[in-house]
Order: C-alpha cells, then structure tokens, then sequence
C-alpha cells in the first residue's frame, strides 16, 4: 500500500503539462519543469495544512483558491488555472479528493474543498 503511494507522489512530483498551444524546444520543457514543481508544491501545501490543522484543531481541507494563497508563503507567483489543474492531476492520482463541501473563493464564487487522501 505504502509502495502504490509513493510510485503516485513520484508520478505526481514528475508533473503533467498539457501542451495545448504547441508549445515546442526549450520553452516545452520549460513549461513541463514548471508543472512538476507547481504539483509537488500542491502536494506539500496540503501537507502542511494538514500538519497544522492537526498541531491547533482545525480542518485541513483547502480549495484552490487556499492554495493559490499558500503560493505567497513560498514566494513563487501562479495562475489560479495552473493550481485548479494540478489539483486534478492530484486527485487523478488518488493523491487529493473532492469533498462535497464548498466555501466562497477569491471570485465571489462557492469552490470545493479538497483534502489528502
């Protein structure tokens, strides 16, 4: 159990770029690079928000907007989209899921919470 986990964390750590505008050569890769970063990035966020849900008695459930604001914490800037995809992936992979509560984002607009598995 514990090996399937870590083989979906490597998966996930290794990232998934979907080339939707062609990109190719460097900038390619560039963009493949910033994807594996910004979901292993996810990954830990959640951890840590789970670690000090746990510490002080408060839930660690996270929507993307949570976490685009925990991005400040690591001083890297990323679009909203960027995190809404990675969270997908991690939920893709069993890594993260879907609850069925909601709260109000950034927008004005109730989003879904999302929690480790």
């Amino acid at each position: 159990m514990r090996q399937d986990k870590d083989n979906k964390i490597e998966t996930a750590t290794n990232g998934q770029f979907y080339n939707t505008i062609s990109e190719s050569g460097q900038t390619l890769e560039n963009s493949r690079k910033s994807a594996k970063s910004q979901e292993g990035l996810i990954l830990k966020i959640f951890r840590s928000a789970e670690e000090k849900g746990e510490l002080h008695g408060y839930e660690s459930k996270l929507t993307a907007s949570d976490v685009w604001a925990w991005y400040k914490v690591y001083n890297t800037s990323v679009l909203l989209t960027s995190i809404r995809r990675g969270i997908t992936v991690l939920c893709n992979l069993d890594l993260l899921e879907k609850t069925e509560d909601m709260r109000m984002g950034m927008y004005g607009k109730n989003e879904h919470l999302y929690r480790l598995r």
